[in-house]
């Protein structure tokens, strides 16, 4: 019979893409039939996964740094750091964004094609089953935000830091308490609501933040930009806080932070060059800001792009940059 140590290697896929667009890092892990964890560290603004699971699933993500934009019916929702959600996933392949070009979170997928047996076991199926969820979902059009759930954060951020030699049975266990939390969250609120950001304002957003791109090097205010885009502004610091969670100024520091972080990983430049690139004239000033941003020194995040940290020391399967499909 394989120990758990065994069986959880066995079960891990990694995956690892860079290019000149940022970079992206996968764990995936099957936690038992039709039930997958994805431990996710992204650095771009989008990714593609394609899946390996047919048919509808689960998603339930925790984001602990960073945010994550999902489109439904049309309209965007935000998932920001300390936060969770879950919504119904179909199709072979989706594509998550990034908006601020910075992730680390986890996402539990559950086969709605599959029954565990294991959890009907514990768990009322007929409450708290994936499929059982997934009905309550669709109610909800789909999608829930949690915001405010010490329990789902405890769970997951446990998930994170489970100790190798009993992190499948911690999570089996963690697995079915968020189960039984979203089970009953669903069954005794109201309907929640949501702040969403239109097609149009998430698109306006896209294109502002690339002409800030474009011009990272320009003098330019805030009046400039909002004229730039016919808007008040006012309304371009309101646009902003909805699809970054952050004011526009802010927002242009974590660009430069986004920028020095693809020349650390992809470039032999020293850290000083790097820093007066980026508009600093101090080392250890370009230092804190990117610790802010990245949390991660700058030293730091270069060591970290040379070597693949996953939570099981096993070989990553490094993908062409030319293939943007993360398989799982």
């Amino acid at each position: 019979m394989k120990t758990l140590k065994e069986a959880l290697e066995n079960s891990c896929q990694n995956y690892q893409i860079q290019d000149e667009f940022g970079n992206a890092k996968m764990s995936l892990y099957s936690a038992t039939e039709g039930v997958q964890l994805a431990f996710l560290d992204v650095h771009r603004k989008s990714q593609n996964w394609a899946r390996n699971i047919e048919g509808p699933t689960l998603e339930i993500h925790f984001c602990q740094q960073g945010r994550m934009e999902q489109e439904y019916n049309g309209a965007f929702a935000y998932l920001d750091a300390g936060e969770c959600c879950a919504f119904i996933r179909t199709g072979s392949q989706t594509v998550y964004d990034f908006p601020l070009e910075h992730y680390k979170g986890m996402v539990l997928i559950l086969d709605l094609n599959t029954s565990s047996e294991w959890m009907d076991s514990v768990l009322d199926r007929h409450r708290f089953s994936p499929q059982a969820l997934a009905s309550l979902l669709k109610g909800e059009n789909g999608f829930f935000l949690f915001k405010d759930a010490a329990v789902l954060v405890h769970c997951f951020k446990s998930m994170f830091n489970s100790p190798e030699e009993n992190r499948l049975s911690l999570w089996r266990l963690n697995i079915l308490n968020i189960l039984f939390f979203i089970g009953t969250h669903l069954n005794s609120q109201g309907t929640e609501e949501r702040v969403y950001v239109t097609a149009a304002q998430s698109a306006l957003a896209k294109e502002i933040s690339a002409y800030m791109a474009a011009n990272m090097d320009s003098h330019w205010t805030l009046d400039d930009l909002a004229k730039q885009f016919s808007i008040s502004k006012s309304s371009l610091q309101d646009l902003f806080k909805k699809v970054y969670g952050t004011s526009v100024h802010a927002y242009r520091r974590m660009q430069r932070m986004q920028k020095a972080a693809l020349q650390l990983s992809m470039t032999n430049k020293s850290i000083a060059e790097i820093a007066a690139q980026a508009g600093y004239d101090s080392q250890s000033k370009f230092s804190r800001a990117f610790k802010d941003v990245m949390d991660q020194t700058p030293l730091q995040y270069r060591r970290g792009q040379n070597l693949h940290e996953s939570q099981v020391d096993l070989d990553a399967v490094i993908l062409d940059s030319a293939d943007l499909n993360l398989d799982f």
